[in-house]
């Protein structure tokens, strides 16, 4: 309960205690999912601030968790949306833009690694990796407006 106190602090004053609760018990079920346990453990960069320029506009913020590796780099970004794609191809446009640039990013400092992009919907505690050539396009299209 720790952590979930820590995520809901600050918005005990917006939210109610039942909205409160809901958050709690979402963050714990992520926490003690035996399947994202890599996310949360030592080996995991968390909120890396990132900048890399993509069709002449930089892109700039945090990356949720890396995951370094021998000879894979994977990109995590959390997603809360209530509606979850059931299908990498049906994710939004500008999250795989996002994730795009989160991966040209990282091929730039891990140039002999393979990048893997993946979401975390935190709605369903669905861990989903994205098929690079997806990311890779979305990323070419990615602009800021």
């Amino acid at each position: 309960k720790d952590i979930a106190t820590l995520l809901a602090r600050g918005l005990e004053k917006t939210l109610d205690s039942q909205a409160l609760d809901s958050i709690f018990e979402n963050a714990q079920r992520l926490l003690s999912a035996s399947h994202l346990q890599h996310l949360f453990g030592a080996g995991a960069l968390r909120e890396v601030p990132y900048a890399v320029t993509l069709n002449d506009v930089v892109w700039h913020g945090f990356i949720d968790v890396i995951l370094p590796g021998a000879d894979v780099v994977q990109v995590v970004d959390f997603k809360s949306n209530i509606n979850v794609p059931t299908a990498p191809e049906l994710v939004p446009e500008g999250i795989l833009q996002q994730m795009g640039a989160y991966c040209a990013a990282l091929q730039k400092i891990y140039p002999k690694h393979r990048i893997e992009g993946a979401i975390l919907w935190s709605e369903t505690a669905e861990l989903m990796v994205l098929p690079h050539d997806i990311v890779t396009l979305a990323g070419e299209r990615a602009t800021t407006s």
